[in-house]
């Protein structure tokens, strides 16, 4: 009895040393023509000099892209700033629907009224009574407290309108800003993160209600929102099933649940590169922390399959050039090739995303979201061009990711 015991409280540590000792022992005998397919980053900084170099040469074919390559084909595409006035009207429609989610778009007989905001003028047409009138129907409309006068609606008005202006005025060329993102101090980004975490409430941006790719001035694709073919629907339920399959059995069994996915609910599969000098593996691939639970992930990985083919032929049919770059990447036996032209793929579980920038991410790709699951809320928001993607299952987003400060507005309700 008392060595069993023993035996199940070694169990864990016995399994990670015998891994360990074994890929050290494959590191050191190894010949470079043989080397051992699939291995982390601390397998990989195990190898001999001679096995890396050859690696180098020989295994890992890199590529160069450039910012032709992210110009879309085949898609209506805009190339404009977004005005104070259209986020003014986008707000106020929002904020009216909480109070009336009948109503669609704001009333005609209010427009010269933002008019007057805008242009800081008073309406001359039109008498005190009338204009009084205008302002608290204006001021009921939007769900002010009562009572409600044309003074208290002015204010409201003028007040989200300062704060607009404020949140824009140095985003009047969005193109130049972008390009020089890259170029932004830490310290510069993280005021930026802490302005777009406080601002979110208040300023929830421009709304993409229709399906359109916005560009710089250069033809360049910021953000590319679409809706993936017909064939999809089948891919799309196939890995919602998988992804909800795993998270479930990762709650029943604390054991295969890695301490990183517990604090974060993100993991990544594919290849890493980062500070290494070679590819390897992911610890979430290669299923580290638990080498029982590589079933699971194996099972997810497949049921991701289908969805990774439909979003290679979106980018085949609408970025060529860089579908046939990405196409003839190799990094060679250290790491598998699971998603076509991607090397990683990331999934968050039931949880949103602060705003961030990807700054590992190539600066001339990008990043390729879908939405999986039934949901209100949690929409995808892009501070410096104050604009909101409102993505369901189904829909793709394709955006410059290592440029583009992004995030995610809370969930409201889970299907």
């Amino acid at each position: 009895m008392s060595q069993k015991k023993q035996s199940r409280k070694l169990s864990h540590h016995s399994r990670y040393n015998k891994k360990r000792k074994l890929e050290k022992k494959q590191n050191s005998t190894l010949p470079a023509d043989d080397i051992e397919p699939h291995r982390t980053q601390w397998a990989t900084r195990g190898l001999s000099t001679s096995d890396k170099i050859y690696y180098i040469e020989k295994k890992w074919k890199s590529v160069s892209l450039s910012p032709l390559d992210c110009v879309a084909f085949n898609v209506n595409k805009i190339s404009k700033n977004i005005y104070t006035r259209e986020l003014l009207i986008e707000i106020l429609i929002r904020e009216a629907k909480i109070v009336n989610n009948e109503i669609p778009y704001l009333p005609s007989k209010f427009l010269p009224l933002i008019n007057e905001i805008d242009h800081n003028k008073e309406i001359e047409f039109q008498t005190n009574d009338l204009k009084n009138k205008s302002w608290i129907d204006l001021g009921r409309w939007l769900g002010i407290e009562e009572p409600v006068t044309r003074r208290n609606t002015r204010r409201y008005l003028r007040s989200k309108w300062m704060k607009l202006k404020h949140a824009i005025d140095s985003q009047n060329n969005i193109s130049q800003n972008i390009s020089t993102a890259e170029y932004i101090s830490r310290m510069e980004k993280t005021k930026l993160i802490i302005s777009a975490r406080n601002d979110c409430h208040l300023l929830k941006g421009y709304y993409i209600k229709k399906l359109t790719c916005i560009t710089d001035i250069n033809g360049r694709t910021l953000i590319h929102f679409d809706q993936l073919d017909s064939t999809a629907i089948t891919a799309i339920t196939q890995a919602t099933e998988g992804i909800n399959n795993y998270y479930f059995h990762t709650l029943k069994n604390p054991s295969h649940r890695s301490k990183e996915f517990w604090k974060n609910f993100i993991k990544h599969f594919g290849v890493y590169t980062r500070n290494n000098l070679l590819p390897f593996t992911s610890s979430n691939t290669a299923s580290m922390h638990n080498c029982e639970h590589q079933e699971c992930v194996n099972n997810l990985l497949s049921s991701l399959n289908p969805l990774s083919i439909c979003i290679n032929k979106f980018v085949q049919e609408h970025y060529k050039g860089l579908y046939e770059k990405l196409l003839k990447l190799e990094w060679g036996s250290f790491a598998p090739k699971l998603f076509g032209i991607f090397p990683m793929i990331a999934i968050n579980y039931n949880t949103i995303s602060d705003f961030h920038w990807d700054e590992h991410d190539e600066l001339n790709s990008l990043c390729f979201l879908v939405a999986l699951g039934d949901f209100v809320g949690g929409e995808l928001c892009f501070p410096q061009l104050q604009i909101v993607v409102p993505l369901q299952a189904g829909q793709i987003v394709a955006f410059s990711s290592h440029l583009l400060l992004h995030g995610n507005f809370p969930i409201t309700r889970e299907g």
